[in-house]
């Protein structure tokens, strides 16, 4: 699958996708074990491990060794959601400080990054 056909399956996903500036309300920090962004861990989640793709999302969104980027934040949490529970949780939280298209464009990246993991 390639990322226009990607692109085209999430456009179509669009109209389920709500957004409001005023619901942008972030809950308790996550739970880490080691909580600062490093490269190795951007290269470990690359590679699919769960705990660092959770770690570099939470990296994003507290801006923990690096600058705080929620639409970042949102697309390695989308990733590790599917091992993670919280992540799902923080993912969501997450979805109501974005746009529409910053939230579709995440979703893109980050069935690319799952699609790359598993080869």
């Amino acid at each position: 699958m390639n990322r226009a056909l990607v692109g085209a399956v999430l456009v179509a996903a669009m109209a389920t996708i709500s957004w409001d500036a005023e619901a942008c309300s972030l809950s308790a920090r996550p739970t880490l074990t080691k909580p600062e962004y490093s490269d190795e861990k951007l290269a470990l989640a690359h590679k699919g491990d769960a705990q660092a793709m959770f770690e570099v999302a939470a990296g994003y969104r507290e801006g923990r060794g690096v600058s705080i980027d929620y639409a970042k934040a949102y697309k390695w949490f989308n990733v590790a959601a599917e091992r993670n529970g919280e992540a799902r949780r923080l993912r969501d939280e997450l979805k109501h400080c974005l746009t529409q298209a910053e939230v579709l464009e995440a979703e893109a990246d980050s069935l690319l990054i799952l699609m790359s993991a598993r080869q």
